[in-house]
């Protein structure tokens, strides 16, 4: 069963819901959730996808560059804003570039502006993924909320991106009496 917004979207097989669902998710496309109370001190104007010609997008191949450019309005001026943007799958935080950690942040935000943020070669499998910012004043312990600014898709068909969107990993395994496993090779 799938519940949408509190009705009921689709009742029956279990995956079948899980497919309906994701393929909605794709069909929403991106789009900004909001742009902020008026007296907020950092609202949202417009979020674009843009893919690595710079051309705005909701689909990308797999290891394709995304920038993520965040339109804001600043009524005052904010002294040394961080802000962070995270990439979320189905199965959750896959990515995140965050001025809390960098410390490449602006020196002040005032009026309207432009800020933008490249994830390079994103090794993401073919799905839908959320996209969602946050900010935070310079100094104290008052972080605003993470906000959801919308959803893309990565595109092409997973045997065909496997090598792309898999990082290198090297399995291991001992089962209970310690004879090491024999694991088969791909």
């Amino acid at each position: 069963m799938w519940i949408d917004s509190g009705q009921l979207a689709f009742d029956g097989d279990a995956q079948m819901a899980i497919t309906r669902y994701i393929d909605s998710i794709a069909e929403r496309g991106f789009h900004c959730e909001g742009k902020g109370a008026d007296n907020e001190p950092l609202q949202i104007t417009s979020v674009v996808l843009r893919n690595a010609s710079g051309e705005p997008t909701t689909e990308l191949e797999a290891g394709e560059d995304l920038t993520v450019e965040i339109h804001y309005r600043a009524p005052a001026r904010l002294e040394r804003p961080r802000f962070w943007v995270s990439l979320d799958s189905q199965h959750g935080s896959l990515a995140a570039a965050s001025m809390l950690l960098d410390d490449h942040s602006p020196r002040y935000v005032e009026g309207e502006g432009t800020l933008a943020c490249t994830f390079r070669g994103l090794p993401l499998l073919p799905q839908s993924y959320r996209s969602a910012w946050g900010s935070a004043p310079r100094m104290g312990p008052d972080l605003s909320r993470t906000r959801e600014i919308g959803y893309f898709n990565i595109v092409g068909r997973m045997k065909d991106t496997a090598s792309t969107a898999r990082a290198p990993t090297l399995w291991r395994g001992t089962p209970p009496r310690g004879v090491p496993l024999q694991l088969a090779p791909p």
